[in-house]
């Protein structure tokens, strides 16, 4: 028999205590008519799914990184163990999740949160509890996580609902564990993989209730010999790096996805067993070389900023992102702009700080450009997104094609979708276009030209960064003439600022150029080098 509304709704009022639940903030009705009558929670706002992460962050590479989404996993069984008992008013409680999955699978502020209790039951703790573990009946969940002992139920094979014990939810995190596992270790792709690997262990079937999809991790009875098997191959296929997952896989083989459910562990014995091993003193992977961790944190942000931006995720403000990127210990962006000539992963490193300098982007559309438009695009809106609000004034777009007629001008409350809207439109090789091969020179001189005609009439006009992304291959112009170019353009600076002898071109810095370099044309790139060495054996650094 189910339990009464109100001894459900204390339980879910005592959940408010547990840090790793999702929150409620009040609920409250509303009439649109008086035919229609909705009731509304507010709950605490999350970011994404765990299941959303995986499809769309790269994984955790480094020793530090692979323990940390452990111990993120510990979190969740510490949780479910605090949940099983609650404390109600000195009465004790026995609850179920009833639907543990990646989707109810919550981040919040950095942290996992359990979420969507609405499968949850709820028990008074009997004096025989102690001996005896508590059972409750099973009236839903999702198919694919769901222990054994629920499968004739949510198969429309048995009349009445199974009653289950609470280690229902623990075979549900295995699961969970399982497909996180699989992701260290592969990444997104292993994870689509193994969900069809389980889809084809067994035909989909029909039964009362429709067309059921068969990838839950048992056949009915006990775990798929497939399982086992894909954990063997993840634990033969783990990184150097990875001192845990085989670990963890191993728990979740023998204590975990477990029949019968007498036999399987209980949340509090999970938890136990995962603190002791992501905090065992003797895990000791292979180390990863600095300069290779520096740029996998860097992918990572990258990857994390990519998702928040492309799902309309904003933080609270920028002073956030500030610190977690000096935890990271980047330099800040007037040190790695002094060097013209960097790579992409370093734009990503710089910390983003207010500057009295405006941010010009000149993209190159030329034809060559074609194979690398959607990784400049990603490129793009992940330097725009991190640089908003730090020019009053807003930053620019422009694009070499001179048939281009799309740009981004500077303007108070820019928005990341301005500059990627343009970049849609500016693609090379579009349908009814002509090609075009990359001249720099005609727009490099028009972007200086504003800034050139302000210093002469004694206008205030803020020094500029023009990042470049190009791929080096431009076909409109010869190997020395942006060179010869650029110095007559440096001359003309320096020969504008001359009244200030106190001060170097180098330190007044009117004009900083950076290239961010797509593609592996080896002679492009050289080009790229000589414009970068050669201009400082000149004089301009």
């Amino acid at each position: 028999m189910r339990v009464n509304y109100d001894r459900e709704r204390k339980a879910f009022l005592a959940l408010r205590q547990q840090s790793g639940v999702i929150q409620s903030f009040g609920c409250y009705e509303s009439r649109v008519d008086p035919k229609c009558h909705t009731y509304n929670i507010i709950l605490e706002y999350a970011d994404f799914d765990l299941y959303e992460m995986m499809m769309n962050e790269a994984p955790p590479v480094s020793p530090n990184e692979i323990k940390s989404f452990w111990e993120s996993m510990l979190e969740l069984a510490t949780t479910l163990k605090q949940i099983h008992q609650v404390d109600i008013h000195g009465n004790k409680y026995n609850l179920w999740h009833g639907d543990i999955k990646p989707e109810n699978i919550l981040r919040v502020q950095d942290q996992f949160k359990l979420a969507d209790p609405g499968e949850a039951r709820i028990q008074q703790a009997a004096p025989e509890d102690g001996t005896r573990p508590p059972k409750a009946e099973a009236y839903g969940g999702t198919r694919t996580y769901a222990a054994p002992e629920k499968a004739e139920w949510l198969d429309g094979y048995a009349t009445d609902p199974s009653k289950i014990l609470q280690n229902s939810d623990v075979w549900s995190l295995g699961c969970v564990f399982s497909v996180a596992a699989t992701y260290v270790v592969l990444g997104s792709q292993g994870v689509i993989i193994y969900n069809r690997i389980r889809q084809h262990s067994r035909p989909q079937t029909k039964t009362e209730k429709g067309t059921l999809v068969q990838d839950a991790f048992h056949d009915g009875r006990n775990a798929l010999a497939l399982v086992r098997l894909w954990h063997k191959y993840l634990c033969n296929a783990v990184r150097g790096t990875d001192g845990f997952t085989a670990r963890v896989l191993e728990m979740v083989d023998s204590k975990m996805l477990v029949m019968p459910p007498e036999e399987r562990w209980g949340a509090e014995e999970v938890s136990q067993q995962l603190s002791a091993l992501v905090h065992d003193p003797d895990v000791n992977p292979l180390p990863v070389p600095e300069d290779i961790e520096q740029i996998l944190q860097e992918l990572d942000l990258e990857a994390e900023l990519t998702f928040e931006s492309s799902n309309n995720v904003s933080r609270a403000d920028s002073e956030p992102a500030a610190q977690h990127l000096q935890r990271r210990g980047e330099r800040s962006i007037n040190s790695i702009i002094a060097t013209p000539f960097k790579s992409g992963a370093a734009l990503f490193s710089t910390q983003i700080m207010p500057t009295a300098q405006r941010s010009i982007y000149l993209v190159d559309n030329g034809s060559s450009m074609e194979r690398h438009w959607r990784e400049a695009t990603h490129l793009l809106r992940i330097l725009v997104w991190r640089s908003l609000g730090y020019d009053d004034d807003g930053m620019e777009l422009y694009f070499t094609n001179p048939d281009t007629r799309v740009l981004v001008k500077a303007a108070k409350n820019q928005d990341v979708m301005d500059f990627v809207s343009a970049m849609n439109k500016a693609r090379p090789n579009q349908p009814g276009q002509r090609g075009s091969k990359t001249n720099l020179d005609t727009k490099l001189q028009e972007i200086i030209s504003h800034y050139t005609t302000a210093k002469r009439s004694s206008a205030k006009e803020k020094r500029k960064t023009i990042i470049i992304l190009t791929d080096g291959i431009w076909e409109g112009m010869s190997d020395d003439e942006l060179q010869t170019r650029m110095l007559e353009t440096l001359r003309r600076l320096a020969d504008l600022h001359r009244e200030d002898v106190t001060k170097t071109l180098e330190d007044i810095r009117p004009i900083t150029f950076q290239f961010v370099a797509f593609g592996d044309n080896q002679k492009a790139l050289d080009r790229m080098r000589r414009l970068d060495d050669d201009m400082e054996k000149l004089g301009f650094p």
